[in-house]
């Protein structure tokens, strides 16, 4: 309930921003990870704990991805991959996704190379309830991200 009315407000010029902010905190609570390598912890990208992270468990390589559920479409305008923990653990190149349940993903919505510390990805904003960022070259050392935040739109 709280959810569907933070995003009622949504269309309202002057509490726009103050709506996606507080929509986006109650969706992230119902976020979902999953990932192409070591799945049992992709829930610690999510979980509010920098302490705690994913990683891909083994060197960089082309498809490897983390995906987050939204549970239900939501407009953002990026991502925030942070791993200033293990700074040196950031995506060599990435491309980004954004899709709903039930549909194909796509083109990339960004396409990049990360940094060391923190990566934001910018985007022009799209609705989807999933969102997959997917390596796309090799590099010799681990993805890690100690903390994944959408960015609401």
């Amino acid at each position: 309930a709280a959810l569907d009315l933070a995003e009622s407000l949504l269309d309202r010029e002057g509490l726009r921003k103050d709506a996606a902010m507080a929509a986006e905190a109650i969706r992230s609570n119902f976020y979902k990870a999953t990932a192409s390598v070591n799945d049992a912890t992709a829930l610690n990208a999510i979980d509010g704990e920098i302490k705690t992270f994913w990683d891909t468990g083994a060197m960089q390589s082309p498809g490897q991805w983390i995906e987050i559920d939204m549970s239900r479409p939501a407009r953002i305008k990026g991502v925030v991959l942070d791993n200033s923990r293990s700074k040196e653990h950031f995506p060599r190149s990435y491309s980004v996704y954004v899709y709903s349940n039930g549909t194909e993903r796509g083109a990339p919505v960004a396409t990049g190379a990360g940094t060391a510390g923190v990566t934001t990805i910018d985007f022009d904003a799209v609705t989807g309830e999933l969102v997959r960022i997917e390596l796309t070259t090799t590099a010799d050392v681990d993805w890690k991200i100690h903390e994944l935040r959408v960015v609401p739109d």
